[in-house]
């Protein structure tokens, strides 16, 4: 996968997050249940797509990655959008990190360098989340994506992500079953599906071929007739950018 593959990879998953932004939606209930996992996906992609369309000459496909990650840190939106920020973060770092062994640039992502950016990239969104990871959420979707891509890797690209893409629904399909939150509303999490739709967008990049998945939809627990309904708490998030300082200020 080339430079030009990656800004194509972006442009598509753009494209498809349109597409299925109302069902992400519907399914965020976590961490705070305000519907919008899909759309601070959507805007801190496109933001990463306007950045990467930066470098739409060069053939490094470092300074692609690099511009992609640039874009999604400044363009994130949300909780989901600062994760998405750091999946891209582990893909720029990992090319960087293989352009430096090549000489100073690199042309093509093969399937053993894709494998340690997903790696690093589940490293970085739990560093994100204080160090600590919520089985049940997008980081189980990512590690079980990066699993199979690293193990497939000796197989080539397309198995690689062909594999990513099949682990990934695996993992995304028990998440009710990791997350209080979400079996009770009857969902999985909404920012791992938004991971699968970024994953089958590489699929369609690489291989011309998407495939085809379930529609998923709440479907909440029943309650018994003589059950109090329960008020909800409030709840709000915060979020910022923190500039003008170097990594160890920070």
């Amino acid at each position: 996968m080339d430079g030009a593959a990656l800004r194509d990879w972006t442009h598509t998953a753009v494209s498809d997050l349109i597409t299925h932004i109302d069902e992400i939606n519907r399914l965020n209930v976590f961490p705070v249940a305000d519907s919008d996992t899909g759309t601070n996906m959507l805007f801190t992609m496109r933001s990463a797509l306007a950045e990467a369309n930066t470098e739409a000459r060069s053939g490094d496909v470092a300074r692609v990655a690099a511009a992609l990650s640039v874009g999604a840190l400044n363009g994130a939106r949300g909780n989901s959008g600062v994760i998405l920020s750091q999946i891209l973060r582990g893909i720029a770092d990992v090319t960087a990190e293989a352009a430096a062994r090549a000489g100073g640039e690199l042309n093509h992502i093969d399937a053993a360098v894709l494998g340690s950016a997903l790696r690093h990239g589940v490293d970085l969104v739990v560093a994100s989340m204080g160090g600590r990871e919520v089985a049940g959420t997008i980081v189980s979707v990512l590690q079980a994506a990066a699993d199979a891509v690293q193990q497939h890797a000796g197989e080539g690209l397309v198995q690689a992500i062909s594999a990513a893409g099949d682990a990934a629904v695996i993992a995304l399909e028990k998440t009710p079953e990791q997350l209080d939150v979400l079996g009770d509303a009857g969902v999985v999490d909404a920012g791992g599906r938004g991971l699968l739709v970024l994953l089958d967008a590489l699929r369609f990049t690489i291989t011309g071929q998407a495939p085809a998945r379930t529609v998923y939809e709440p479907s909440p627990r029943r309650q018994p007739a003589d059950a109090a309904p329960e008020q909800p708490a409030p709840q709000f998030e915060v979020m910022y950018l923190l500039g003008d300082c170097d990594a160890d200020g920070a």
